[in-house]
Parts: structure tokens; sequence; C-alpha cells
């Protein structure tokens, strides 16, 4: 490899370039469910009732929820020594998510009461013994469900007991823990949602002393979790107190005559409208998700008669209230039910019809209790609200009335299309969309129409100077500055994270003595008399001032390996330091001997930026357990900052012994569709693989649906082979195992599981496959970008169908049509570009669109490096005639055209290489006279795979007996 720098002053100048992550709301609306009292008993499952039961998951799915909330004890299953979670406890409880899984529903795990390990021992310092809990704990979830999508959220406590700023102050420490404890471990992780609960889940006490949100390392991807069990002497209260006596009715339409002492005196539907307000105006309104983790109200067993009819009645009716109240403001509510309530624990069967229907968007009970086709009647009105343009607004409406009821809005007297739900949203409004609002209700039992609610959309204040993202040493001070402009009067107020900052505001921020915790995203939100703007959000990137420094986190490790096998340990690695990372920066892997067995090149890490480092080495050939210290170093120079220590269990060999490496199985697929799928493994037995040994993939059931030989594979070796399958054709979530047998012999001992989710039917929906793409180039070299892209949608692409290339500054930089692609069909299409001229890591988004109705909801990353000039050995990969497609065992001929970038001209030692991901040599023509600034276009020729795949290719320039070319060019080809 030959050397390179790049200056600090360039990594700076990188970092103003970041893109600031954008905040986003999760699916509405939203009809959640707790598997209360079944998980989270200290003396375990079954304490509190039955266990859990698929029947019982499968029940809720079907009456109409789409979320799940697990309360789970962790502390009660782990060894108070170690903090190891049990693994057969954690194996339940990922049984039970795979059940939730399996019903396509959204689920939570939360980290519940446990006998108050966490939640009762707040005070005002943080205690190590519960950060070490804290860490322990979540890293060891976390890295059980990192393959698991979106749809899994983690919640870092349940109701925590936290009654002042101090304590306030010690659990967001905590709860900061939790968080880089679950992003350590990558994967989904890496981006998925956290919910952290506010004091005692108390929406007041959040409102008053939750002012700040903990710092992430994703932007975004954080949510705040309250409960609401309102007035408690409707909704928990079962004895009359000295304080006060129970409520049996609530509601201004369910008070009794009979029984008027037994009425609600407060907390009715206006308080609950306030409460939830606060809510939507502290957080939701800034982009911070809200959920309503638990609430209900529960008959009263002590009433009989007319009584106990109109009580049962009137909490159908709060429950209701609530599930409409909170989602017409975002908020996701998610109902307490424990066994005996609602469902059957065992068989599933709905106990509680009435109940369910109020919680799912029907009626609730009407105040006789007989269920009587009632018209609809509007609970709350849609509010007009004041916008300011390219902003978005929501208008919402909740109602009573049997079940089912249809939604028509409509602006001024027209319908609007599509718009039948009791919410309508405008995603970015404009001047035309001021106007009234109202929306019709109907069912079968008649029709009402809402009150008329007002848009108006003013122009606001405009920005003329932005934030920008800058780094800073810990102890500095900096400075992020905006200017607006307006004809009337400005204010303005800056926010960490979405968060205000208490007494910020004024056009510039500035913070003083600055520490790791600052680092965050900043922006300023500027009002006038006609509404507000939001500035773009500038990132702080705090360094440490010294030029070598580094953080680093397991995200996947070896805990046990065969005797010779090969450990893996991923690393997950910040550069904290003053200096960019080049050539001579490692992550580096030795034994108590302090004998380096791996190292792991930390080469174009900018300060402020993440990377994975992958250390891989063979294990030791006698079994035992050994220690290795990992460690960042500049060679040469110096380690960095301190070591972290790891363990590894060497096993006995055994004759048929398998690791699973790699593959590029899909996150998810189109319903009836075809896969292809690649997967890397390695003999780690003692014995050769032949024709009886077999890699199978087997479906949920245990039915092989593909299998391919490993023939001929020696111990230590490694193969990359095909599976395909035909995907499911109803939508949902479906578990497969990939593993290996020997026919006559049986199943090897270990499988890898993958998950797949079938996708539901959606207009537009693409796949993107990369056929070819640089990992890094030159200066100004001309890039080509080229994919194979599948209709995954169910529409045809028509005349305004495109897929567009934009930087990180969301600059566009192409549009390729893709007119006449019908569905299930692809379409090859190639984007050329230029690569900046100053040497770093470049991001670019490829989307496809619909011109004027919406982008697909997926995009592909790429991202390039530009190596520093001159070098002696320099390449751009220019154009490629090597075909998209070829029929198994076919002769591929093709052409590669390449230009000298270096200082020096290429002789009979340098050759254009082209090789196969097990780095097998398949062709390698002479560059030899080449000289500087010159290209040449070479002939190369191999023979396609016989098994049908999806193969990866590398093109590599190298000069024979000194090194590669620090620049590679990656291909695909589909054996077809």
């Amino acid at each position: 490899m030959n050397r390179r720098s790049i200056a600090v002053f360039i990594a700076i100048a990188c970092l103003l370039l970041l893109r600031s992550a954008s905040f986003a709301q999760l699916p509405t609306p939203t009809y959640g469910w707790n598997l209360g009292n079944t998980l989270e008993p200290p003396g375990g499952e079954g304490s509190w009732g039955p266990a859990a039961t698929q029947n019982l998951i499968n029940s809720v799915a079907d009456a109409g929820y789409n979320t799940i909330r697990i309360p789970v004890a962790w502390d009660s299953h782990a060894n108070q020594s170690t903090y190891q979670i049990d693994a057969a406890w954690m194996a339940r409880v990922k049984q039970v998510v795979d059940w939730c899984y399996a019903k396509n529903l959204y689920v939570i795990i939360n980290c519940h009461w446990d006998n108050g390990w966490l939640e009762n021992h707040i005070t005002g310092t943080v205690d190590p013994t519960i950060n070490a809990k804290m860490n322990s704990y979540w890293t060891q979830i976390a890295t059980t469900f990192k393959g698991y999508d979106s749809k899994l959220i983690f919640a870092g406590a349940n109701e925590p007991n936290a009654g002042t700023a101090a304590q306030v102050s010690t659990l967001m420490s905590y709860y900061k823990t939790f968080i880089d404890a679950v992003r350590a471990t990558g994967g989904s992780n890496s981006s998925r949602w956290l919910a952290i609960q506010g004091p005692n889940t108390d929406i007041d006490k959040t409102d008053s002393l939750m002012n700040t949100m903990p710092s992430d390392s994703t932007s975004g991807r954080l949510m705040v979790e309250v409960h609401y069990y309102s007035p408690y002497q409707f909704a928990l209260m079962d004895s009359d107190q000295s304080w006060g006596a129970m409520f049996y009715f609530w509601g201004a339409g369910y008070h009794s005559t009979t029984l008027p002492s037994r009425n609600a005196t407060w907390g009715e539907e206006a308080y609950m409208d306030a409460e939830f307000d606060k809510m939507q105006s502290k957080f939701i309104s800034r982009g911070i998700p809200v959920i309503l983790g638990e609430f209900g109200a529960y008959r009263r067993g002590n009433l009989i008669g007319a009584d106990a009819t109109l009580n049962y009645a009137s909490t159908t009716y709060f429950n209701k209230c609530v599930v409409d109240k909170a989602n017409n403001r975002g908020i996701k509510p998610i109902y307490w039910n424990t066994p005996g309530g609602i469902f059957d624990w065992t068989s599933g069967a709905v106990t509680d019809q009435s109940t369910i229907t109020a919680l799912t968007g029907g009626a609730a009970l009407p105040p006789t209790g007989v269920a009587v086709a009632v018209a609809p009647a509007i609970i709350t009105q849609p509010a007009g609200q004041t916008v300011t343009a390219g902003n978005p607004v929501s208008f919402f409406v909740s109602a009573t009335g049997t079940a089912p009821l249809s939604y028509q809005w409509s602006k001024g007297t027209t319908a609007i299309a599509v718009a039948t739900s009791a919410s309508y949203a405008i995603s970015s409004t404009a001047s035309a969309d001021a106007g009234s609002y109202t929306v019709t209700i109907t069912n079968a039992a008649g029709s009402v129409t809402s009150n008329p609610a007002t848009l108006t959309v003013n122009a606001g204040p405009t920005f003329t100077t932005q934030p920008l993202s800058q780094p800073a040493f810990v102890g500095s001070t900096i400075s992020f500055v905006a200017l607006a402009t307006s004809a009337t009067p400005i204010t303005y107020q800056w926010q960490k994270g979405g968060i205000n900052i208490l007494n910020a505001t004024g056009a510039t921020l500035t913070l003083t003595n600055v520490q790791l915790s600052d680092a965050s995203s900043y922006a300023v939100i500027a009002t006038d008399s006609g509404g507000s703007a939001t500035s773009r959000f500038a990132r702080l990137v705090a360094l440490v001032p010294q030029q070598n420094a580094i953080t680093y986190a397991t995200t996947v490790s070896s805990t046990g390996v065969t005797a010779g096998g090969i450990v893996n340990f991923d690393y997950f690695v910040t550069n904290v330091g003053t200096k960019a990372w080049g050539v001579h920066h490692y992550l580096s892997i030795r034994d108590v001997n302090n004998t380096f067995v791996a190292f792991s090149s930390l080469i174009g890490i900018l300060p402020g930026e993440t990377t994975t480092a992958n250390l891989k080495f063979p294990a030791p050939t006698t079994p035992g357990t050994y220690t290795y210290y990992v460690q960042g170093l500049e060679d040469g120079v110096e380690f960095f900052s301190t070591q972290t220590t790891v363990t590894l269990t060497v096993l006995a060999p055994v004759t048929n012994a398998i690791t699973y490496n790699t593959t590029s199985f899909p996150v998810s697929a189109a319903p009836g569709s075809n896969v292809i799928f690649t997967y890397n493994v390695t003999n780690t037995g003692t014995a050769t693989w032949g024709a009886t040994h077999i890699l199978s993939l087997k479906n949920g059931g245990g039915s092989v649906i593909s299998s391919t030989p490993l023939t001929v594979l020696a111990p230590g070796a490694s193969k990359t082979v095909n599976l395909s399958f035909t995907v499911p054709t109803t939508p949902g979530t479906y578990n497969y195992t990939v593993q290996a047998s020997q026919t006559g012999v049986g199943n090897f001992g270990t499988q890898a599981n993958l998950t797949l989710v079938v996708l539901a039917p959606r207009p537009n929906a693409i796949v993107y496959n990369r056929v070819r793409y640089p990992g890094e180039v030159v200066p100004g070299a001309v890039l080509s970008l080229k994919y194979t892209l599948s209709n995954a949608g169910a529409q045809a692409w028509g005349a305004g169908h495109y897929v567009s290339l934009r930087d990180s500054n969301e600059s566009y930089l192409a549009f390729i049509a893709l007119n006449g692609t019908a569905t299930s069909a692809t379409k090859t299409v190639e984007f050329t570009l230029t690569a900046p001229t100053t040497p770093g890591k470049y991001t670019y988004y490829v989307q496809a669109l619909e011109d004027g109705i919406e982008f697909f909801s997926t995009q592909d990353v790429v991202i390039v490096t530009v190596v520093a000039l001159p070098l002696g050995n320099a390449v751009s990969y220019n154009t490629s005639t090597i075909p998209v497609t070829a029929a198994p065992g076919a002769t591929v001929n093709f052409t590669a055209n390449v230009t000298n970038c270096g200082t020096r001209t290429w002789g009979t030692t340098h050759y254009l290489s082209f090789r196969d991901v097990d780095n097998t040599f398949l062709a390698f023509p002479s560059l030899n006279g080449v000289t500087p600034g010159a290209s040449r276009t070479s002939s190369l020729s191999f023979t396609a795979p016989t098994t049908p795949g999806i193969y990866t290719y590398t093109l590599q320039a190298f000069e024979d007996g000194v090194a590669f070319f620090e620049m590679a060019d990656t291909v695909v080809l589909m054996v077809q």
C-alpha cells in the first residue's frame, strides 16, 4: 500500500458537509396492547398468571392491534456477579418476539420493574453498579436482536421514580448508557427507535422536569414514553381512602343519576385534552415521538345491575377517548392488559369484545350499555391551524358511533381524493392549501359533518444565514450563528436534539467549555407574527485535544470457536482525536504475550467519523480460554488511549463444523418474487467436505427449500455458495435457517437464522441491485454507478417514474427515466459522475420517485473514498463492458478501460487483475507501457459459474512483487 496523508483542515472541512438526520414519526394510527404480568414477574413467567402462548399473540393481532409492548424482567434472570442474562430466558423472550413478528406486529421490549433495581434507586448521583447493569443487559439484548428490523423498539425502563431535577439528571445518564450500549452493537440497532421514559412516566413531571434528551449517535431516533391512569380514582383505585372515594362513572354522558357521589369530579375529557396537549407541544411538535406505554380503566367487580352496566360502558368510553385523543395528537396509545382481562391467555379467546372494539377504533358502549346502532358523534373537532409554508400540517377528528365509520375530508365543498381516514395530512404546505377543511363521518345509522377548520399558511421568516456544522475541542468555546429576515420582529429559540435550550434566544448560540456530552445536532426556530421556520441542523463534533484518540465497542464477537477455526471480531470505532487516520493507523488485537494476531486498517476515517473494523485470525489449536487485547495504534508512533479486553473460548475440534460468515440474504422482498443469495462459509472441522456435504435453506416449518453441495473444501478453507427460493405470496415476517449436513451422518451442530419481511403490495416499490460501483478513486475521476433495478411494486413504471442520484448536500446530480418497466421486470441504468477533487469520504444516495406523487420508500447509499495524490501507482477505472447477466458455465468476454493517474509509467510488472470473492485470479492482462495520464482498454475473459446466483468480482491493478493499487472497482454478475 502507498502512503497518503489527509490534513486536519481537510477533515474539518469534510465535517461541515455531514448530512443532518431528519426526525421521523412512527406509523399512525397505532392500536397497542401490553402483554402484562407475564414476562416481568421477578419469580419468572407463570408467577402472576398463565404463560404467553402463540394463540394469544395471534388473537391480539387478529383483533386489530398493530403493536405489542412486552414488559420484561432481566435482572431477576441474570448472574449478579457477571450480569450475564440466562440464555434460556433470552431465548424465551426471543420466542415471544418472533410470534409477534410472524403476525407483522410492531414490538416494544423494555426493562420493567424487576424488583425496582433501577427505577426505585435513582438518586442525585450515578450508581456504578446500576450503570454497569444497564450497559451489560442492553448490550446482550441488543446483540440478540440486532438482525431484527425497525418494527422492534427498545425501551430503557418502565416507571423510573425521579421527582427532582437532580434525579432526572441521573436518569438521563442511565439512559445515555442504554443508548450507547444499543448503538454499539451495530446492525439494525444503529438506527433502531429507542424509548426513554419520563420521570415516573407522569405527564406533568415529564413536562416540567424533562427539558433535555440524552445524546445519541443516531439523530432523530429517540422517543419519549409516558403513562396515563387519570383520574386514579376511576382508572385504578380499588378501595375508598381517607383522602377520597372511588369514581365509578367517567365522562360527561356517563354520569349516574342514582349514584351521583360516584361520578368523576375531575380528570374528564377536557383534562385529558390538556394533558395530551402538553406532550404534543413539548415533544411531538418538535419531531420527538411520544408513546403512551400504559393506560386503562377497568370494570368494578363490586357493582351489580344498572350500576355495573353503566360502569362497564363508562370504562369503554374512557379507553376509547384515550385512544382517539392520543392518536389525534400523534401519541401512540398502548393498553395495559393482564391475564383475566380482554383475552384468555392460553387459548387466545376474546373475553371482552366491547372493550376491544373501543380500543381499536370502534364505538364505545352507549350509557345504557346496550349495543344498539348509534349514529356518529364527534368527540374532538378538527382544529384550525396556522403554519409556515413548507412545513407539514395534520387535521384530526375523533368520533363515536357504531362501527364501521367512514370518513371523507373536504376542502371547501370539494372532496379530497383518498382523504378517507380519521386524519388528513399535508406533508409540505403551500399558499394554495390555505382554506377551510371539514370531514363527514358516516355509518349505517347516519352521518355528521365536523365544524370547519381553517388552515392559514404564512410566509414566515426566511433564513439568510444557516448554522454550520463544526468540530470543537473539549474545553473550548464555539458559536453557531443563524440569521432570518422578516417584515415583522423575529424571536429565536435554539434547540439541542429537538429540545429547547434554556435562555438560548439570540441569533447566536455560544457554547463554553465544550464537553463530549455536547456532541449533538443544533437548530434554531425563528418566529415572527406570521409563523415559525426552523433552520437546518448543524452538527457539533466534540474532539479530545490530542492527535490520536479512539472509542470502540464490540458489535459482533466470537464467544466460542473450534480449535484452529477462524475468529471474527467486529468493532464500532470512532475517531475522537484531531488527526485524520491514514495508512499507518490500525485497530490491533494481540494475545497475552503481546504478540499481534490481526490488524484492521483505519485509513481515511476523519475526526468525528465512525467505522466498523474487522479483526479476523485463526483460533489457537488447543482448547481453552484465551484473553486478547484490542487497541488502536499508529504504526511506529503510539498506541491509542486505552485498550479493551476480550475473552475467547476455544472448543475441541469436531469432524464436521462450520462458520457462517457473510450473506447477501435480503431484509425484505416482494410477494412471490424469486430470491437468489450467497453465503460464505468456512470449514472449521477436521474432515474435508465432499459430495455428501450439503448446505441447506429451511423454512420456518423445517422443510428444505433449497440446497447446494459444499464439495470440495478442506479444513480451514472458505467457500461462497448460492441458494435460492420463491418468496411466500402472503405479506408478513418469515423465519428461515441455513444449516450444513452430511448425508448419512446428520446436521452440523450449528445453524444460521435469517428473517425475511414479505412486503404488502405497494404501488411503488423497488430493489436496488448494484452491478458496478467504485470504492476508492482518485480526485476528479469519472465514476460509473451501474444498477439493475427490479420493479417490486404493484404498478408498472410510466413516464413519471425516475431514479435519481443526489449528493450529501441533497443536490440532485442526475435523473434516469424508468418508463416502460412492468411489475417484476428489471431495468439496467448507469450513472456517470465526476469524483470530488478534495480527498475524503463522500456519500451519495440513489432513490426512485414518481414525479409529483412520492419518493419510493427505500434508497441505496453509496460511499466513495477519494484518495490523496500524488501516488506512484494510481488508477482510474473508467468503463467496462462486462454484461449484467450470463448463462451458467458461459464464457464471458469483456473489456475494461483504465487511466494511469499516478506519477510512474507502468512497466512489465504492472497488471490489471480480475478476481472473484475467494480472491482467485480469473484474468490479469498486462498494463506495460501506459504512461501517466494515458489510458488503455484491456480484454478479459472468464467462465461464468455453473450455479445460478449473484456473484461479485473485483477489478484491481497491481505491481507484481510490490502491492495492489489502493483503488479497486467492483462489478456484479447475475448467473441465470
